[in-house]
């Protein structure tokens, strides 16, 4: 069953029942109240009614100049009141001692003669509430003295006409009841649309976000909780998207991976076998041609060499505990220069430091190196003659920057959005330069470093030309496995 349904019939029971138990509940209490009163009334009544009898008793007796009457006419007296009463709302029966003075007993009392003998048992009157052939009557009864002889007098007051409009007042209500419910029912059922068409519209979202539609937010609107619940939807929809396109991209990444890795093995391989199956077939192989394709062989067999041990260095660096210590950065920029005077020298590069005096930084000086050499090879290869590399180095109260900058022909916004892919390069044609140039790991592998040391490499390239390599780490935060050394 649907929400919508359950909060709706729950809803209008409740309405219903309450309505309904308030109206039964105030008819209840003025139909007591009104029989209760009736009850009053009655024997109020009935008192004056013994003191009408008393009185017309006391009249005969004087108007026949008696000191007493007999009880022959004491009874004449009654039944003549008695008759006289028949006809009107208010019925008069009387008894002398157990036995009725009209000779045979009213049905009202024979049918009730617990009541009777209540009655007569007792001093003071007494009343009851009977139905008699479709009628209601209070009945009530009590001694009286006339003569000195003790007689009971009953009096019975009609209220069928009470019971006919309480009757009355009941069928209304279930009447009003039952339109009331009709209407109430009218204005629920749009309420409850109302309330809960935000409702409707988050479990739509939810069913597009469920069949791959990751980009959809549900509307926030509604009362509170339902706004909360659309907010929460919405962070969770973001959040799938965001793995979603984490997941797809490390999967993009490891096609392309795999793609780049198959083709840059099959090329050297190819080169490798070709030429060892025409030294292996060819009979007769010139000097000259046998050293063209031994060297053929060797460059390419460098250059498998260097793709290994590149994804090698790119493997350990996420994987290998670090070492850290203080390092002193003109004393580290001078021992990455010296070391990689030899990949200058083929252009006549040169390379200049600006270093602020004073900076110092943690970092493992091993794998840190790995990064500036792979970034200075780099910009050895951007680089035309006698150009030059400038290496710069300062510091502040929280963090070291290091920035590394040549003068080639730069790169464009989608070359440094995907520069740190693996195997991405922007001339395809580079990965056949002898030596292996241009593997399209190297920069891949500097931010796998960089986020070892906890901190950012950024590339940027201004329209000019030019690309600068920037490094952020902050001064004393170190990774989880680390090992400090003086």
């Amino acid at each position: 069953m649907k929400l919508w349904i359950k909060v709706f019939l729950f809803s209008l029971t409740f309405m219903v029942l309450a309505v309904d138990i308030v109206a039964y509940t105030v008819l209840v209490n003025n139909f007591s109240a009104t029989i209760q009163r009736e009850t009053d009334q009655a024997l109020t009544h009935h008192q004056s009614m013994s003191t009408m009898v008393s009185g017309r008793v006391l009249y005969e007796r004087l108007r026949q100049s008696k000191l007493l009457l007999n009880s022959n006419e004491i009874s004449s007296v009654l039944n003549e009141i008695s008759g006289k009463h028949q006809a009107n709302e208010t019925a008069l029966f009387f008894y002398y001692g157990e036995q009725p003075l009209s000779g045979s007993e009213w049905i009202l009392i024979s049918s009730h003669s617990a009541f009777r003998e209540q009655v007569f048992a007792g001093t003071q009157p007494f009343s009851i509430i009977i139905d008699h052939e479709g009628k209601s009557y209070i009945l009530c009864g009590s001694h009286l003295t006339l003569e000195s002889n003790d007689y009971v007098i009953f009096t019975a007051s009609d209220v069928t006409q009470i019971y006919s409009q309480h009757d009355e007042q009941l069928r209304f209500v279930q009447i009003v009841s039952l339109a009331s419910a009709g209407i109430i029912a009218t204005i629920m059922l749009l309420f409850i649309f109302l309330a809960l068409k935000p409702l409707s519209e988050i479990n739509h979202s939810i069913r597009q976000i469920t069949k791959g539609d990751y980009s959809l937010r549900a509307k926030e609107t509604g009362g509170q909780e339902f706004r909360e619940l659309a907010g929460n939807i919405n962070i969770m929809a973001r959040s799938i998207e965001q793995n979603v396109q984490e997941i797809q991209r490390v999967a993009d990444g490891r096609k392309r991976f795999i793609d780049n890795l198959a083709h840059e093995m099959k090329t050297p391989l190819t080169s490798i076998m070709g030429f060892a199956d025409i030294l292996r077939i060819k009979r007769s192989v010139k000097s000259k041609e046998r050293e063209e394709y031994a060297n053929i062989i060797v460059e390419e067999t460098k250059r498998l060499r260097n793709l290994s041990g590149k994804l090698l260095e790119l493997s350990s660096a996420g994987n290998l505990p670090l070492e850290f210590c203080m390092l002193d950065a003109k004393t580290f920029i001078s021992e990455v220069c010296i070391a990689t005077q030899p990949l200058l020298f083929g252009k006549q590069l040169e390379i200049t430091c600006r270093i602020q005096k004073g900076t110092t930084f943690y970092a493992d000086p091993e794998l840190f190196k790995s990064l500036f050499y792979n970034v200075i090879e780099n910009a050895v290869k951007a680089s035309k003659f006698k150009q030059t590399i400038t290496l710069k180095c300062w510091n502040d109260d929280q963090s070291a920057f290091f920035s590394i900058t040549d003068q080639g022909i730069g790169m464009t916004p989608t070359e440094i959005e995907n520069a740190t892919d693996l195997f991405y390069t922007n001339n395809p044609s580079r990965s056949k330069q002898k030596g292996g140039i241009n593997l399209g790991i190297g920069l891949a592998l500097c931010k796998e470093i960089a986020v070892r040391h906890n901190g950012i490499m950024e590339i940027s390239s201004p329209p000019e030309g030019g690309t600068t390599v920037s490094i952020i780490l902050q001064k004393e935060r170190r990774g989880g496995n680390e090992t400090k050394h003086s």
